[in-house]
């Protein structure tokens, strides 16, 4: 790099201004509010100049003269951070001073050292000056069981790495089974990479290159060797997953003694790359429900062969590269926290440790002692609203996330503001906190939420031949008009456009604060929509996607309060295609707790007998299910007479 710096530490002055290529390592303090540096290390590839750092050495009387680029040597750094030890080649001359802090011992670059006998740490002499300063700037661990010995071979095939890396020649070292090809490749087994083609960073070590196996262009994922059990977990259930079309595909696995190499799929972009890139988004076939649909299918798949992800999040689901037609494929990916459920069990043992990424875990993965299905489920309603929104996660920024999460504190206001009904129905169950009332994976493929226009229209079809014939007491038309005005906003007529309220008033009477009317309505246009005049098919637009926005616009409840009412009959054959297997268990076992209950109409309880109807008072706040055929006295049905009128 060319750079120009000006030394001032204890009046000494020093310039060096040229391009080394590599490295110049520097330490910086703070002193009286004026920043110094000083020289740690150089890692010199020309001549240069040793003249400022002979001024340092003056000061506690060791000289060392300027050397020439044959005295470099390879060499490694040995370091520690948050994450673990790591090891970074190096070029370091002869006569390089290391300049250390005080009251750690040998110098971080000397060793490795014979194993301790005693407890006692001893004061092993530098091979080299070594520079003392004032500073206790480092923290250091020692070890007397030989660990550093183990790291010592582990990493000694770095070095021959980053030697044969100057030449481009192939190699084979011990214990290494690695082959450097002409063109900057490196191949282990039948895997390919290029290490300068970095994809991606995940935790503990691990990246993604971009590769080649079979000739195909591939992802290849390089997990270190100290998490190999989890390696062969993740491609073990990689086999097992990638069959569905949702589900990043899996190639293979190879190793050495460092690493396993997992070769994937290569995509071309995440959910987050295409939610926060509009260019990425406008180049992509897929729109946002798409998108949200194939992923729900890939996580449905797995939950299907008893597998959790537990990190579910917009980087782990991807983007395929395009196919021969064009057609782009959203792909679950990173199977690294996975497991797989046991035979008759429907929780994980949280024993391995807490899984997922802050900001999209679920809350009794903190509190739980075991993870179950419904943490992806959650995982996913944050997800949802994020493609939504794009961008906005519902529990507010990064910061308060994770916290707000725990407190079951969230907003979707913004989805409230687009009236987005369908929408807000379905994330508010999928993030609630009691992962028991949390739909499935197979009950989000099925939902209203992704259903087109067409089948929309066709529902409420089906809906209003069911209910044309039901007497008014009967539990489904009960389910049906509760709460039926604020699902009208109390009389239909009143909003419905001018031209259509008037062709309505030609033909038959209809109640503008039955929900079974407005349906009743929208199935008869639909039928005779060539015989309407110009002027109301104009307002209703095309069948089906103008037709429906017509009606789901003025009345944007209407279609999950239906849906919900309709759940009484997911087991009829008509109304089966609509609901999950999920649905249609409660949907029976409310049938049976209606045929055991007595039965209440207008707020009277009806106890049968061999003759009469006695009517008790029913207590207002008490929650009741209503027979289908209930039995009303000649006053209610007088009075049904009269409203009918």
């Amino acid at each position: 790099m060319n750079c120009e710096r000006e030394i001032d530490d204890r009046k000494l002055i020093g310039h060096f201004s040229k391009d080394y290529s590599y490295c110049i390592i520097l330490l910086q303090f703070l002193q009286l509010q004026v920043l110094t540096f000083k020289l740690y290390d150089c890692f010199f590839k020309t001549n240069y100049s040793r003249s400022w750092v002979n001024d340092l050495l003056h000061a506690q009387n060791v000289y060392s003269s300027s050397s020439h680029p044959k005295n470099l040597f390879p060499s490694l750094y040995v370091g520690e951070s948050d994450f673990g030890l790591y090891a970074t080649p190096a070029f370091v001359d002869e006569r390089t001073i290391t300049i250390a802090p005080k009251y750690i011992g040998p110098p971080l670059l000397e060793g490795p050292m014979p194993i301790a006998t005693g407890d006692a740490p001893r004061n092993l002499p530098s091979s080299r000056p070594v520079l003392r300063l004032n500073y206790d700037f480092s923290t250091t661990h020692h070890t007397d069981d030989g660990e550093f010995l183990l790291l010592a071979v582990s990493v000694s095939g770095v070095i021959a790495e980053a030697r044969s890396a100057q030449t481009s020649k192939r190699f084979s070292f011990w214990p290494f089974k690695q082959v450097n090809e002409e063109n900057g490749f490196v191949h282990i087994g039948s895997i390919s990479y290029d290490p300068h083609a970095v994809l991606g960073r995940g935790c503990e070590g691990t990246i993604v290159y971009k590769g080649v196996f079979g000739g195909r262009n591939v992802a290849v994922k390089r997990i270190v060797a100290d998490f190999v059990s989890l390696a062969d977990r993740e491609a073990d259930l990689l086999r097992e997953s990638d069959a569905h079309t949702h589900v990043i595909r899996y190639f293979c696995m190879e190793s050495d003694s460092m690493f396993r190499y997992i070769a994937l799929e290569l995509c071309s972009a995440s959910l987050q790359d295409y939610i926060e890139n509009s260019t990425i988004r406008k180049q992509c076939s897929l729109q946002p429900m798409e998108v949200l649909y194939q992923a729900t299918e890939g996580v449905n798949y797995l939950h299907s062969i008893k597998i959790v992800h537990r990190d579910l999040k917009p980087q782990n689901i991807l983007f395929s590269m395009p196919s021969q037609h064009g057609v782009v494929r959203a792909l679950i990916s990173d199977f690294g926290l996975c497991k797989r459920l046991k035979i008759n069990r429907n929780s994980i043992s949280r024993r391995s440790g807490l899984a997922g990424t802050d900001g999209w875990i679920a809350p009794e993965a903190f509190t739980s002692v075991s993870s179950v299905v419904p943490v992806d489920i959650f995982s996913l309603g944050c997800i949802y609203y994020y493609v939504l929104t794009e961008g906005k996660h519902p529990f507010g920024d990064s910061i308060r996330r994770q916290a707000n999460i725990m407190q079951g504190e969230y907003s979707l206001k913004l989805l409230a503001a687009k009236s987005n009904i369908p929408a807000l129905c379905l994330i508010e169950k999928m993030l609630q906190r009691d992962w028991s009332v949390r739909p499935s994976a197979a009950e989000l493929i099925i939902h209203p939420f992704f259903w087109s226009k067409e089948q929309q229209l066709q529902f409420f079809s089906d809906v209003s031949d069911r209910i044309e014939k039901e007497e008014e007491q009967s539990t489904v038309i009960i389910h049906l008009e509760r709460n039926s005005r604020a699902v009208v906003t109390n009389n239909w007529r009143h909003v419905i456009c001018p031209a259509l309220a008037e062709d309505l008033r030609k033909f038959r009477t209809y109640k503008g604060s039955s929900v079974r009317d407005l349906l009743r309505a929208m199935r008869n246009k639909r039928h005779h929509y060539r015989e309407l005049p110009e002027s109301v098919r104009q307002s209703l637009g095309e069948i089906p996607n103008q037709f429906m926005t017509y009606f789901t616009s003025r009345f944007p409840q209407l279609l999950m309060h239906t849906y919900d009412a309709m759940s009484v009959c997911a087991n009829e054959q008509v109304f089966s295609k609509y609901y999950s297997e999920e649905a249609k268990q409660r949907a029976a076992e409310e049938v049976n707790i209606i045929s055991k209950e007595p039965t209440f109409s207008h707020g009277y309880l009806l106890k049968d007998t061999s003759e009469t109807a006695e009517l008790t008072k029913n207590t207002p706040h008490r929650k009741v299910l209503l027979r289908k055929h209930a039995t009303v006295d000649s006053r209610e049905k007088a009075k049904a007479r009269e409203q009918e009128k």
